[in-house]
């Protein structure tokens, strides 16, 4: 995508243009960090598709614009609107009221061009006026809220809440059969998918076109949903329960399932787990460990992930603890109360495992022994939210009286291009000024 930006500046009192500029534009890596989502993203899921708050770009992600007092470095990387800028103006939708930073979108000369998109917008004689030395394309709501914000969340788009459930996970853009568990290349996605009391699992290999090839106007319908690339199906020694759980291990490349049982004899319940191991790409059962483990505490249900041939093993209820298990051996490292009457969801998502629960979401960092490192509650520390949640997504928490929900969020103060004039542009209450962005393919 290119981009080029025309700055028509006319006096007000004799309608003749007294300046006109084009300028062309870099274009940050911003829209694609936005549609090849955070991993936590893969096991989220919201009432609607991710794609309708996103598309067409040309009046969502990218129906936005800001006008700048100073000018940015021009580096794809840098596509957050940083805390220092001068703001001069910035403009979304339609608007016809008082904010004397906003202007208004011009639906009437806007519209598809050859091989592109024009976006135009219109600032009043009393709108925007200052200096101007850079402008760049950002999400239509932050050009709505026109700098009028006091945290990084006032203009943020909810995505979806972070679900507990296992059987509820959905990537972005798109759908798919069956339960999520993996995902490559933003564009192949691994579901499973059986029948609670039977032996049979069918793993699904889907994939969508690459969302990079989405051009500025363009619908997404066609990435809804998922084509099925291969289907597998497999017979697994042990009964696949409503309650097993299951998880990916992006070290060995399998999907690990586990089920259990349990027999309660006064005082204490005796519960008996089979971890078995599926190799997720051919869909070839590579074999099961057994173990078992006595526990005066009696678990509504158990979620796991795997990693550095550990089991980590969260069991759910009254008292939720956590539970981490050499498989080799079965034997328990160590166990740690979490919380009362939890339910969590336990994931391995790029080199981290994850826990998920309604009070809190816990971070266990690059696991070597479980007791070196901490647990890390409520919003994670910044070092943790740059791994986990880079920009311009970012988590924030919700209390709605009796419990706390964590969202992810889209950050709207992105720049998606960045236009540092050769010549500022001076734009007092005596002009009005046109701004005429195209942007082609």
């Amino acid at each position: 995508m290119e981009g080029k930006a025309t700055f028509i500046l006319t006096d007000k009192y004799t309608k003749k243009p007294v300046k006109e500029i084009t300028e062309h534009n870099l274009v940050t890596k911003a829209l694609e960090k936005v549609i090849f989502p955070p991993p936590i993203a893969r096991i989220t899921m919201g009432s609607s598709n991710f794609s309708d708050i996103y598309f067409p770009a040309c009046n969502k992600l990218l129906g936005g614009i800001v006008l700048l007092g100073n000018t940015l470095p021009e580096d794809e990387n840098k596509f957050m609107l940083p805390p220092d800028v001068i703001p001069v103006g910035a403009a979304g939708k339609e608007y016809t009221g008082t904010n004397p930073y906003r202007g208004t979108f011009n639906i009437s000369m806007s519209g598809p061009i050859e091989n592109g998109y024009r976006l135009v917008w219109d600032f009043a004689p009393e709108k925007a006026n200052g200096v101007i030395k850079c402008v760049g394309l950002t999400n239509y709501c932050f050009g709505n809220a026109a700098f009028l914000r006091s945290t990084e969340f006032d203009c943020c788009v909810s995505t979806c809440p972070v679900n507990m459930g296992q059987n509820l996970p959905a990537p972005l853009l798109t759908s798919i059969i069956g339960r999520y568990y993996g995902q490559s290349e933003g564009t192949r996605f691994y579901s499973l998918e059986y029948t609670p009391n039977t032996y049979k699992l069918t793993l699904y290999e889907s994939e969508i076109s690459d969302p990079r090839s989405i051009r500025v106007g363009d619908s997404v319908n066609d990435f809804k949903t998922a084509k099925i690339v291969s289907q597998k199906e497999l017979e697994v020694p042990a009964m696949l329960l409503s309650g097993t759980s299951y998880s990916y291990c992006r070290e060995d490349g399998c999907l690990y399932l586990l089920s259990y049982n349990y027999r309660y004899v006064s005082p204490n319940y005796n519960y008996t787990f089979s971890l078995m191991k599926v190799d997720a790409k051919t869909g070839t059962f590579l074999g099961m460990s057994n173990f078992n483990f006595t526990h005066d505490v009696g678990f509504g249900g158990f979620t796991s992930a795997v990693k550095d041939g550990k089991l980590f093993l969260a069991g759910s209820g009254i008292y939720a603890t956590l539970f981490v298990i050499d498989i080799a051996s079965g034997s328990i490292i160590s166990q740690r109360y979490l919380t009362s009457s939890a339910s969590y969801t336990m994931y391995e998502l790029d080199g981290y495992i994850i826990g998920l629960e309604g009070t809190s979401s816990h971070y266990y960092k690059n696991y070597m022994e479980y007791a070196d490192y901490p647990i890390l509650h409520g919003s994670p520390t910044p070092e943790t939210a740059s791994d986990l949640v880079p920009a311009p997504y970012v988590l924030r928490q919700y209390y709605d009286n009796t419990r706390t929900n964590f969202y992810l969020m889209l950050r709207t103060d992105y720049l998606a291009t960045i236009n540092n004039l050769s010549t500022p542009i001076e734009k007092t209450d005596r002009h009005a000024l046109q701004i005429r962005y195209e942007l082609t393919y």
